[in-house]
């Protein structure tokens, strides 16, 4: 069973969350650049703690910082906000993936925390559905274009393509999820 929570303080999983997340950023998912190219995983995860306390400092409601826990584990953490444009449209600005207790990442691919996040963003939020910023055609983008085992829970949509690679930044997509 999921379960979601809206968070008020840094979730004391967060530096396993991160640490289990750091290979697939390493991986290509994360562009370092941005962030003044951190030397080594500890300034790395610095970093990523910094933006995520900037969330949970925020005190506005369309910011939120939401950690997910299956069967009381936790697997999950987004750093959260209200998109301007849309309004009932979630964007995860930065989330971090770690396994379950018994060590597996599939639950990212089980229906049930499809529908709990479904129930959760659109029951508990109001929301639509979200977006998700990430490297254009990375492994990341791939897999969230691709998620047709869902398809009647949600449409996904390539939003926009935006390249940053004039001012030394990687092209980036937004992936759109609509709850049907």
């Amino acid at each position: 069973m999921y379960a979601i929570n809206d968070c008020t303080e840094m979730p004391s999983s967060f530096d396993t969350l991160f640490e289990q997340s750091l290979p697939s950023m390493e991986a290509g998912t994360f562009d370092w650049a941005y962030y003044g190219s951190p030397a080594d995983n500890d300034a790395k995860k610095s970093v990523i703690r910094g933006q995520y306390e900037q969330f949970l400092s925020a005190d506005i409601p369309v910011v939120k910082v939401l950690l997910w826990e299956k069967d009381g584990h936790p697997v999950q953490v987004a750093a959260c906000n209200i998109d301007p444009a849309e309004n009932d449209y979630i964007v995860f600005q930065y989330a971090l993936y770690g396994a379950d207790a018994e060590g597996s990442k599939s639950w990212l691919h089980d229906l049930a925390y499809v529908e709990a996040t479904r129930n959760f963003l659109r029951d508990q939020l109001g929301m639509l559905g979200f977006l998700i910023r990430c490297n254009h055609n990375s492994s990341l983008f791939n897999y969230h274009m691709s998620k047709g085992f869902a398809s009647n829970i949600y449409d996904v949509s390539l939003a926009g393509v935006e390249d940053l690679s004039e001012s030394g930044g990687a092209t980036t997509a937004t992936i759109k999820y609509r709850y049907l």
